[in-house]
């Protein structure tokens, strides 16, 4: 088709995340952790320890845009655990103080997700207004995509989407 139409109608973010007391890092010190370059916490300024890298499928929103990003090819490093879906990649790093993942922002919202640290990427980090403003470098568009301008109920639907916020229930 070629008169598909993207309409951005909200962002999700991939978020560098750990349970140790990692709290910002430079681009160059992401990719070095996801590579396998970097592969103990010392070269980042934390204790001697090696790094675990919990990382999701490459086809996952998170690990994708992580990848593309940082242009991180190839095979993964050898201390790469894969985990699947995002709640295992949560507590696998939440319970391990050696790990680093990627998730999708919206993972961290889920109910009983349990506790991780964001870890800022050169002082910005994975909130609403410096995603939205397109500060922090890993957002990922979500986008409703129609043949044509959106008419009918995909129309009602997109702007359904666009609209404010509903309000939180009790």
């Amino acid at each position: 088709e070629t008169d598909l139409v993207a309409t951005t109608v909200g962002y999700d973010a991939a978020v560098v995340i750990v349970s140790n007391a990692t709290r910002n890092l430079g681009p160059e010190e992401v990719a070095g952790l996801f590579s396998g370059k970097l592969a103990n916490w010392k070269l980042v300024g934390g204790d001697d320890l090696p790094v675990h890298l919990y990382v999701g499928p490459p086809e996952r929103g998170a690990t994708r845009l992580l990848n593309d990003h940082f242009k991180l090819e190839g095979a993964l490093p050898p201390n790469a655990r894969v985990k699947d879906p995002e709640r295992e990649l949560l507590a696998a790093v939440a319970e391990d103080p050696k790990g680093v993942g990627v998730v999708s922002l919206r993972a961290l919202g889920v109910e009983g997700a349990p506790p991780v640290t964001r870890v800022n990427i050169e002082g910005i980090g994975a909130n609403t207004p410096e995603i939205r403003e397109h500060y922090y470098p890993l957002i990922l568009p979500l986008t409703v995509v129609t043949v044509g301008q959106p008419t009918g109920a995909a129309r009602a639907f997109t702007e359904y989407l666009l609209g404010p916020a509903p309000s939180r229930l009790p």
